[in-house]
């Protein structure tokens, strides 16, 4: 369907007009109005050619745009190529068994990635191969290897985008990562529970493990070893983002998981953790368990004793109740105690469950 020529719209002639005399203007009306079928026929053959030539033109604006991605693709892949070709005729070898002096060009291996030297080096273990260094530039490449993150811990690697499958799924990050390390994760487990393990360091800046708490979420981390932090890195993948803050009363109908704690407009957040115990069996006794908290930090303790289908408060020390039902818990830098006194008669060897409330 190629470009058609326009065609051309013939006179109609005279116009006729009001200052002509009658035979005059019957003869110049007649042959204006007998024109004008002719005349029509050309109008519409240039209506038909017009739109035939943009019908072609956008059928050729749609090749050029597919006739470009192709060139896109092909250029991603002619670059590859290139990357792969300058690497191997330049390959020296891993970066750590060289020394002396080195030249450009040259490519080496270090850390699991390729390397390209940038300036002449007197001695190239002088010069370790990073992002931004002067020296060095990383080969370009942008991929990741999907790997599996099942239930139990698994240890992160370079580059690695690893599949949360189970809702006991722990990322264990590197204890010693280096500058500009990349890992990435999906929660595909369908729970609320996965968690990437920060092993020493910050993540998004807090010293807390990250909890996917979210169904489907996927995150991208570089580490900076100027502040020690793995930061989230945006559209380096097409990964979904994170889901925005709820700005509007909620009803929820599911339970919800907040691992991370939960602030109330105080700037603190608060967090709890549970225990089950037994009562000690007998008066001025004394059951513990260690609580793994910071004791400075602890805000409250509450609980119940569950004594034939009747729950009884747990007092906290200095406190009392009726006579036989004394029940005490306190806790020191590193246990959770319950004690019993000469009035606790009715409470002995009865289970117990005691809620601490502590600043996270």
């Amino acid at each position: 369907m190629p470009i058609v020529p326009v065609p051309a719209i013939r006179d109609l002639g005279t116009v006729p007009n009001n200052n002509m005399d009658e035979a005059t203007y019957n003869v110049t009306a007649e042959n204006f109005t007998g024109n004008m079928p002719p005349w029509g026929a050309d109008v519409k053959a240039v209506a038909d050619s017009a739109k035939t030539n943009a019908e072609y033109s956008n059928q050729r604006a749609s090749d050029s745009n597919t006739a470009a991605e192709t060139a896109a693709a092909r250029l991603v892949d002619v670059q590859t190529a290139a990357n792969g070709a300058f690497a191997a005729a330049n390959y020296k070898g891993e970066w750590s068994t060289l020394s002396g002096a080195l030249n450009v060009p040259a490519t080496v291996t270090h850390l699991g990635r390729l390397w390209y030297l940038k300036l002449n080096l007197a001695n190239v273990a002088s010069q370790t191969p990073t992002l931004g260094s002067a020296y060095w530039g990383e080969v370009s490449r942008n991929d990741f290897t999907v790997l599996p993150c099942p239930a139990g811990s698994t240890n992160a690697a370079d580059r690695g985008l690893y599949r949360m499958t189970s809702s006991t799924s722990v990322l264990l990050l590197p204890a010693a990562p280096w500058h500009g390390m990349v890992v990435a994760a999906a929660n595909v487990s369908g729970t609320l529970t996965p968690v990437i393990q920060r092993n020493g360091k910050t993540i998004c800046g807090d010293a807390e493990n990250f909890i996917m708490n979210v169904v489907g979420f996927q995150i991208v981390l570089q580490y900076d070893s100027v502040s020690g932090d793995w930061m989230r890195v945006s559209g380096l993948t097409a990964f979904t983002a994170a889901q925005p803050a709820i700005g509007t009363a909620n009803i929820w109908t599911a339970s919800q998981s907040f691992n991370a704690g939960a602030s109330f407009g105080d700037g603190r957040v608060i967090k709890r953790k549970t225990f089950s115990l037994t009562s000690p069996a007998g008066a001025n006794g004394r059951v513990s368990t260690a609580h793994g908290l910071d004791a400075t930090k602890i805000i409250s303790i509450s609980g119940v004793v569950r004594s034939a289908g009747i729950y009884q408060v747990v007092v906290p020390v200095n406190s009392s109740v009726a006579a036989n039902q004394t029940i005490l818990a306190l806790v020191d830098p590193s246990n959770l105690h319950i004690d019993t006194t000469s009035n606790s008669s009715d409470v002995y060897s009865k289970s117990v469950f005691i809620s601490i409330e502590y600043e996270g």
